[in-house]
């Protein structure tokens, strides 16, 4: 028998998750929120943030264990290590969300399971993450400013970072 029912289920502690918590326990909702691996998604991997309103520069790794912290201060429970495995709407109409041999039950789940970059596989692309090859033009553009820049990509993302970049490098 399930003892809690939470008002919000957030399932993924990404920026987007933990701005959902943030808001969500901060009204003062019962909140969880499930995240497989560890909280943060891709952007743990980003040494310098300049573009964050409020904070003139923070790494990735600051800026969601200060998210995480703010998110928590307000009441939000956040598991890690629990990756859901499915959803099923319940006859009292609540939602009961699937982790691993877990189950929580929850009014309102929020699916925010982020985003993963398509990655070339070629040699040296893993070890210059971060210093000359980018996933994000728009993120990371001014830091290629006067450089040559050469974009890989296929649809319209690409063409529209790379028409980003041109104002930069």
């Amino acid at each position: 028998m399930i003892n809690v029912v939470y008002d919000v289920i957030i399932v993924g502690a990404g920026p987007a998750g933990l701005g959902a918590a943030l808001y969500t326990s901060r009204d003062r909702l019962k909140t969880l929120v499930l995240e497989k691996f560890m909280p943060g998604g891709q952007i743990i991997n980003t040494d310098r943030i300049e573009n964050y309103p409020g904070i003139e520069r923070i790494d990735g790794i600051g800026l969601i264990q200060s998210m995480r912290k703010q998110a928590e201060n307000f009441g939000a429970e956040i598991k890690t290590g629990c990756e859901v495995t499915g959803l099923e709407k319940l006859q009292d109409g609540n939602i009961a969300v699937y982790c691993d041999k877990d189950k929580y039950v929850g009014r309102v789940v929020i699916l925010a399971p982020g985003s993963v970059y398509r990655k070339l596989g070629i040699p040296g692309e893993k070890k210059f993450v971060g210093s000359g090859v980018s996933y994000c033009g728009t993120c990371d553009a001014p830091f290629f400013k006067g450089k040559h820049v050469v974009a890989v990509g296929g649809g319209n993302t690409a063409v529209e970072e790379t028409l980003h970049l041109t104002k930069f490098a």
